[in-house]
């Protein structure tokens, strides 16, 4: 299914079997709550691994994480594929564009955890240096 027919306006005319398919059944945040805090960033970092196999067509260990996006493959119709699968799995948009910008799947994760508001134990004392662009998705605002 398309991630547009999720709007509310196109509903009325989704199969009913394919409108509980539209989002997952439970999203990052909530599987989070059942992983440990120190597993937190490796188990987001998965999470992207798998969804950016699935769109270049091969298995997570063939993806490198830390391998400019470009360099993997993917290309600006991937990117809204990866996009999509993220935002499904976020229950938030994503914005293709800052996703894009990011860089790298663990670019990616580390912004997927700022959005969702958790902090990494993991990460290094010394804080990073400020991103470009802040922030790989954009909440849903009311």
């Amino acid at each position: 299914m398309l991630p547009g027919a999720r709007v509310p306006r196109f509903l009325p005319i989704v199969p009913k079997g394919a409108a509980a398919s539209l989002q997952a059944e439970q999203t990052l945040a909530d599987l989070l709550a059942k992983v440990p805090a120190g597993e937190h960033r490796a188990f987001v970092l998965a999470r992207v691994r798998e969804h950016a196999a699935r769109v270049l067509g091969t298995s997570p260990t063939q993806v490198n994480i830390d391998q400019p996006l470009a360099e993997l493959g993917l290309d600006s119709l991937m990117a809204v594929e990866l996009a999509g699968g993220l935002q499904r799995d976020l229950g938030k948009p994503v914005s293709v564009m800052q996703m894009l910008s990011a860089g790298s799947l663990t670019a990616i994760a580390d912004l997927v955890m700022k959005v969702l508001g958790v902090v990494a134990q993991e990460a290094p004392s010394t804080p990073p240096a400020a991103p470009a662009n802040d922030g790989v998705l954009q909440e849903a605002r009311s």
